[in-house]
């Protein structure tokens, strides 16, 4: 390196260097010093000539410098013209520049002059500052994520993309989804698995829970510790420094239960989502059947007010050329006012209804669905029933995700128990104290167990594994008792609809025969009315029978899993 305007010392030397008053340069090459006589120190004013050079040589002498001007020692001196040195060693990695300056008594008889170069040199120095560079390249960066306060739901569902190769129930997968002509009972649960704002969220979490497993998964960095030394007094020749490089072996030795327990974190995640899938699909199937039979029986109900209203009608201008008291309009008011009442409370319970299915699919409030299709199922025999609640172990995704949760719990438990053994670091070491004295050497450091031995994580990770055995066992238990309800409800609901579906045909054969008499005039009005009003209770009470009946084979799938209607075979959670 050239310096030609640089009043410096500058020095090539890999070792500490001292600049001593003796009568010519030389190296001594046992405490590596460099001595540069008063007298022949060259002083020169830029840009007067070239700085010389002298080339020193390990154990040899070197010499005198060469000066271009010798001034006396006690002359004064401006900074433009200070001495200016370059001593060049051929090995050397660097060059140190360092200023000797005069005092007001001139030049010292000894000047000692330290230059700040450690031993490690600079290819160290280059290898640290790669392994900086390299380390911060591989660092994750911000991007911000703005909140938005114009968050609207969309009104049409053909402006939601719904790709059916992505579900992860089979039966929706072979369905095309078609919002054009109207949803049917598959179509809404498509939509309600890709929009549903709660399934959001719940990946979301998913996304969470797999970020977590990520990070159980990762081995800890290495430690890397550096210090330097300088010293403040006393006959130190050298700045020390260390550098040492230590490891955790404990976390070697469970890494295996890490991995084994965030792997089963991860799957009790995607099995949750799956189950939360699962219980939308249900929902939406529910609110579907709903919807339809809430829209039937407002059907009747304004068909049974319609008639009352007409009849109230012919009341009143009876009653006005007399031929009708006033207690039978009131009687009459009465029967019409109660209809109605429960007409209009049928209206809002579907307008809540409506509403819900709206909010299950991530629509609008204002969204008006037209539903399409069956709104019916095939009804699962005895003999495929009792294989299903055997086999619920294998086939309920919340079930499955107990069982995983379980499996991590017991590595947690397994990891906590190694962990009671004495920590374990080690490293390897190298120094340089102020006397230029190098070591280099290993440490190992180990934790006594005497107070803590992990024994709390160990209670805790054990009560957590008892906690989720515990739970697996009473989450199946439940799953079979309601299963069992259903069915027996489901029995229930079928002798209570055969006994109904008998009176309501007795009804309409009977309300037929008395139109035919009422036209030669043998039956009066109020008499065929209330056996009108007969009939529209009886098939109100069909309706909520047969919506009752449905709605719980909507649950019972749910409960023991889906069948795929491709290949007949239950869905297994992916």
């Amino acid at each position: 390196m050239k310096h030609p305007d640089s009043p410096h010392l500058a020095f090539s030397l890999p070792h500490t260097l001292f600049v001593a008053a003796l009568s010519q340069i030389s190296l001594d090459p046992h405490s590596s010093r460099v001595a540069i006589s008063r007298a022949h120190i060259g002083v020169g004013r830029p840009p007067a000539g070239p700085a010389r050079s002298v080339m020193a040589k390990r154990g040899g002498r070197c010499p005198p410098y060469a000066a271009e001007e010798n001034l006396p020692p006690d002359a004064p001196h401006a900074a433009s013209s200070l001495p200016r040195f370059r001593i060049r060693w051929p090995f050397a990695a660097a060059t140190r520049h360092v200023l000797l300056k005069p005092t007001d008594r001139g030049w010292p008889s000894q000047a000692i002059l330290q230059t700040r170069m450690p031993r490690m040199g600079d290819q160290v120095k280059r290898c640290l500052m790669l392994a900086v560079a390299l380390s911060l390249a591989g660092c994750a960066t911000y991007s911000p994520l703005p909140l938005t306060t114009q968050a609207h739901a969309p009104h049409d569902p053909a402006s939601i993309k719904v790709d059916a190769s992505t579900m992860s129930l089979p039966p929706l997968r072979h369905h095309v989804f078609d919002p054009r002509h109207g949803l049917d009972m598959t179509d809404v649960a498509m939509l309600a698995v890709v929009n549903n704002p709660q399934l959001k969220l719940a990946r979301d979490e998913r996304g969470i829970g797999h970020a977590q497993a990520f990070a159980a998964r990762l081995l800890p960095d290495p430690v890397l510790d550096l210090a330097r030394g300088y010293p403040t007094g006393g006959p130190a020749v050298t700045t020390s420094y260390g550098l040492g490089l230590s490891y955790d072996i404990g976390a070697l030795l469970t890494h295996g239960l890490s991995k084994r327990a965030a792997n089963a974190s991860a799957c009790q995640v995607d099995l949750n989502v799956l189950w939360q899938e699962w219980q939308v699909v249900g929902a939406s199937r529910q609110l579907f059947v709903r919807n339809r039979y809430e829209a039937r029986m407002l059907a009747l109900l304004r068909k049974e007010a319609a008639l009352r209203e007409k009849h109230h009608a012919l009341l009143v201008q009876a009653q006005a050329h007399g031929d009708v008291s006033l207690t039978a309009i009131g009687a009459d008011l009465d029967s019409l006012q109660a209809v109605q009442l429960r007409r209009n409370r049928m209206e809002r319970q579907l307008l809540k209804t409506r509403q819900a299915l709206n909010a299950l699919l991530g629509l609008s409030p204002q969204a008006r669905l037209t539903l399409v299709g069956s709104d019916t199922l095939p009804v699962i025999d005895a003999a495929q029933l009792a294989s299903d609640i055997a086999a619920l172990p294998r086939r309920r995704p919340d079930l499955l995700a107990l069982a995983a949760g379980y499996r991590s719990a017991d590595a947690r438990y397994r990891k906590a128990i190694w962990q009671q053994f004495p920590a374990i670091n080690v490293g390897f070491t190298r120094a340089r104290d102020t006397d230029a004295i190098g070591t280099r050497g290993f440490q190992v450091s180990l934790s006594l167990p005497l107070f803590n031995r992990n024994r709390g994580h160990i209670s805790i990770a054990k009560a957590t594994r008892q906690k989720l055995h515990d739970a697996y066992s009473v989450r199946l238990l439940n799953a079979r008792h309601d299963v069992e309800r259903i069915v027996q409800d489901q029995s229930l609901l079928e002798r209570q609809r055969v006994e109904l579906q008998q009176g309501v045909t007795f009804s309409d054969s009977t309300l037929a025969h008395e139109r035919a008499v009422a036209a030669a005039g043998d039956v009066s009005a109020a008499e065929q009315l209330q056996l009108e009003a007969n009939g529209f209770a009886r098939r109100l009470e069909l309706l909520g029978i047969d919506e009752s009946l449905l709605e719980q084979q909507v649950a019972l799938r749910t409960l023991v899993g889906w069948t795929s209607p491709v290949t007949g075979v239950a869905s297994s959670p992916r």
